[in-house]
């Protein structure tokens, strides 16, 4: 029996994706892609983590490039290996001298900081009883 279930599900996903790839050229064309944020990849060696929540964060995509400076504010959002931690966690999980992939995402339009994200395992959490 399950041979047989195996063959007609695989031939139902079939038709339902040639489905959606039929009207898929219909659809994109009603569809307007609005970037709103832009986002800088860099590293820890060159990044300067603001002093305080409402402050200064200054990135740089690379050791030449010219420095920017952009504004982190109480809504700018920090994450460690997807956690998302405090701006004092993420600081202190953010070693000198250990190089730590980051990416910096801001607004498209003005300098202020939605989220920084680092290639770092988050910190220990209690856990819930």
């Amino acid at each position: 029996m399950k041979q047989l279930i195996r063959p007609a599900t695989l031939a139902l996903l079939a038709t339902l994706a040639g489905a959606a790839l039929g009207t898929a050229p219909a659809i994109a064309q009603n569809i307007k892609i609005v970037p709103v944020e832009r986002g800088f990849e860099t590293h820890s060696d060159i990044v300067l983590m603001p002093t305080s929540e409402n402050g200064t964060l200054t990135v740089n995509q690379c050791a030449a490039c010219n420095p920017i400076r952009l504004t982190v504010n109480a809504r700018t959002r920090y994450y460690a290996g997807g956690q998302q931690v405090t701006l004092a966690e993420l600081k202190a999980l953010l070693s000198p001298g250990k190089v730590t992939l980051m990416t910096v995402f801001a607004h498209l339009k003005d300098p202020v900081v939605l989220r920084v994200v680092a290639n770092v395992r988050p910190p220990a959490r209690p856990k819930a009883r």
